[in-house]
């Protein structure tokens, strides 16, 4: 059957480009379509605009037709050295080539061929050994782990340096992620309706501290992305997200009029007729302060039968929103009928006049702008096939022609950020229903020298990171800052809060801390000289009675705390020689004995001979 494929796809793409083996593709965009369900797998085609052409089926061609993208291709991510594509199945069912595909598949980005040589047909299976969770999206948390948002839950999947592939760290979802109606017994459906499209996890974002997703029924799960756990839910009926320029996490939200509270879980009404998204939510990154407002023209629509990729989509050129929109009055309520682009102005809300406790009167006045139209042009937006060139700020768009959705007819178009069309290119006839477009990631974020650093006083010095770095075709809001190494831990405490370096002096002395700058998978590390002159001579004693602190065969014993409490311990120089947890009745060992400590318990001090 592969030959007969290849023959079909090599007489459908005859005369266009197919440059795709030995292309290294770095000025252009990847083009992730679903395909046509029941008829055969997803592809990947990638736009070159500065030639004006488009290389076709790109990952097949690449693997010989070994292997191929799985059902319906949901989301894809660049990420360092990888691609990672997610598919609703491992196999469309109509597929009559015998290559390999999967429901996650992960790609060389240079070569397009499988990591490890093998795809994963299978997220999840149930005792029945059934799948029990379809592929929605994929989210990078650093560059030894990502995450697979899925029909039943949020999965993880680690880098294991011995072998060289991407594993599965459990064979279950983040605790409170999965989907509590999914049997394993279900079959593929494309109504929208039924378990596999309730309760599913949609975007996912990497910020600085957390992980961002939203699950239908919940609302915004807020994630610790070192230990997988969710720390807190934004409760609310949300669809799509992005992250602002200035770092915000923007969601789309289902306001409801009172009184049509039952309209606000999926799939809101009938085939989506009750969802309203006329309003924003604003989500700090650092804090996870909230504020709604109401735009006064157009909304974000809902796009979530299994489609992740909703069109808000944020600029990285300008403090700004981009989405498509249709009046709900005109009756077409769904996603992949839309034909007004909208530009929202986050620096135009006048946050200090807006009352936020008052949903009905928190509007975002001016903020909101219609740009394009293009029912004029008879194009319409196909689902959240929208996406914002953090390069340049243009919008790269995919469009079927005319008002049928069945149309073999499509347009790849570039708008500028003022709505105009200024490119586009008309792909071959076939029925590709474009997901998503995926920039190439081409260039390493650039970080600027420190200054050398002197803590002249035992307080802590913050350093503002945001200025330091850039990355011309990423997201620099999303650049994940981390302490890499500290030359003398024993000099100075290092660590990165709300994205700043913060460094705590311990003792006197010079040391070197190491940052390192992770954008989209490429790092960068920057060294910062360290010269600590402050006097630790002395150290101030407070005598309590809450704590009991003792000594017992050369350890200190602690009792007389309510709860755990953070514990450091100096010598009678002032170094710092152990910084703990502990709890009542606590032991602490390991100090040489005969020598005078200090012994300090939220900011309160004891003094102990052993």
């Amino acid at each position: 059957m592969k030959t007969i494929y290849s023959l079909i796809t090599c007489a459908l793409i005859a005369g266009c480009s197919l440059q795709s083996i030995a292309q290294n593709y770095t000025n252009g965009v990847y083009v992730l379509n679903e395909d046509w369900y029941g008829h055969n797998n997803s592809t990947l085609n990638f736009w070159n605009p500065e030639t004006e052409t488009i290389d076709y089926l790109i990952m097949q061609m690449a693997n010989n037709y070994e292997y191929s993208l799985g059902c319906t291709a949901q989301y894809g991510q660049l990420y360092g050295d990888f691609i990672v594509i997610t598919g609703k199945q491992d196999k469309d069912p109509g597929e009559s080539g015998d290559m390999k595909s999967g429901r996650v598949t992960i790609l060389h980005k240079n070569t397009l061929k499988p990591v490890g040589d093998e795809v994963h047909p299978l997220i999840s299976i149930n005792e029945n050994n059934k799948s029990d969770a379809d592929g929605r999206g994929v989210c990078f948390v650093d560059n030894k782990k990502f995450y697979v948002g899925t029909s039943n839950g949020i999965y993880v999947f680690k880098w294991d340096e011995q072998g060289k592939i991407f594993t599965w760290d459990s064979e279950k979802p983040i605790a409170g992620t999965e989907n509590n109606l999914i049997t394993g017994n279900e079959v593929s459906n494309a109504d929208g309706l039924g378990p596999l499209y309730q309760n599913q996890i949609g975007m996912m974002l990497r910020t600085q501290d957390y992980v961002f997703a939203i699950k239908q029924d919940l609302g915004v799960l807020v994630i610790n992305p070192e230990t997988d756990e969710i720390i807190t839910i934004i409760e609310g009926c949300f669809s799509t997200m992005a992250q602002s320029k200035d770092g915000d996490i923007w969601v789309g939200v289902n306001y409801q009029e009172e009184g049509n509270e039952d309209n606000l879980n999926y799939p809101y009404g009938w085939n989506g007729d009750a969802w309203n998204g006329s309003q924003l939510m604003c989500i700090d990154q650092y804090t996870l302060e909230t504020k709604k407002v109401r735009i006064d023209t157009g909304g974000i629509p809902q796009s979530w039968y299994a489609w992740t990729a909703g069109s808000l989509t944020a600029s990285e050129t300008e403090n700004a929103l981009y989405f498509v929109y249709t009046d709900p009055s005109l009756g077409q309520i769904n996603w992949f009928r839309n034909c007004v682009l909208y530009r929202f102005n986050i620096d135009a809300i006048d946050w200090d006049n807006i009352d936020l406790t008052n949903p009905d009167e928190a509007y975002a006045e001016g903020a909101c702008e219609e740009i394009y139209d293009s029912s004029f042009d008879d194009l319409y937006f196909y689902g959240g096939a929208l996406q914002c060139n953090p390069k340049d700020g243009n919008l790269y768009a995919s469009f079927y022609v005319g008002e049928n959705i069945a149309t073999q007819e499509w347009i790849y178009a570039i708008l500028n950020p003022e709505g105009e069309m200024i490119q586009y290119q008309e792909p071959i006839k076939r029925y590709w229903y474009s997901a998503m477009f995926i920039f190439p990631d081409n260039e390493a974020p650039i970080v600027e020298d420190f200054d050398d650093v002197i803590i002249e006083d035992k307080n802590s010095v913050e350093i503002t990171l945001a200025d330091k770095v850039n990355d011309n075709d990423s997201r620099n809001a999303a650049i994940v800052k981390s302490v890499s190494n500290i030359a003398d831990e024993s000099i100075v405490k290092a660590e990165i809060i709300k994205g700043n370096l913060v460094l705590t002096p311990l003792k006197r002395g010079n040391t070197t801390v190491e940052i390192a700058f992770n954008s989209n998978g490429k790092v960068v590390t920057q060294k910062v000289n360290i010269s600590v002159t402050a006097d630790f001579s002395s150290v101030d004693i407070i005598d309590v009675e809450r704590a009991n602190v003792f000594a017992v065969s050369g350890n200190i014993m602690i009792t007389g705390i309510d709860s755990s409490q953070q514990v450091e311990i100096f010598n009678a120089q002032g170094t710092l020689m152990k910084s703990t947890i502990v709890n009542n009745g606590n032991a602490i060992t390991g100090l040489a004995k005969g020598n005078l400590y200090i012994v300090k318990i939220s900011n309160q001090s004891y003094k102990i001979i052993l």
